[in-house]
């Protein structure tokens, strides 16, 4: 049996990925205005502005005790950093985005199975919804 989060582990976790998703919408918003391809920056703002969605949702889910500071630990976490600033070239754009994507779908791949279900079936929810983006958006950047 998998051992569920702390609270205080959950906490900083989710405060993370609002950091994150916050970061990947601006990284990726910028993308949109100067991306040469027209279908890659249609694409770019899409999902941008999907991030921008999910980062709000996720403060929605922050707990909200004084005890916990969560709206204060939103910070990007150190690895993040330079993941985020690599691919400003347009011609590594895809790939980078991929890459991005990727390493954050494995990020709640690595906590999905310690979350409390019948505590946190809404933060399960939204992990879902987010997955589900990302992958499509994946997807459309194959087939374009």
């Amino acid at each position: 049996m998998t051992e569920h989060l702390l609270l205080e582990e959950l906490t900083t976790w989710m405060a993370e990925s609002v950091a994150i998703d916050e970061a990947l919408f601006a990284t990726l918003g910028e993308w949109s205005i100067d991306e040469p391809v027209a279908t890659r920056r249609v694409v770019f703002a899409m999902v941008s502005r999907w991030l921008g969605e999910h980062a709000v949702t996720m403060r929605g889910l922050l707990p909200d005790s004084p005890a916990l500071a969560a709206a204060d630990r939103v910070a990007l976490p150190a690895d993040w950093v330079e993941r985020i600033r690599r691919g400003s070239s347009p011609t590594d754009r895809d790939a980078t985005f991929r890459s991005l994507a990727r390493a954050r779908l494995d990020r709640d791949d690595l906590v999905h199975d310690r979350i409390d279900p019948a505590a946190d079936g809404a933060l399960l929810r939204h992990l879902a919804h987010s997955r589900f983006d990302l992958e499509t958006w994946q997807g459309v950047l194959d087939q374009r």
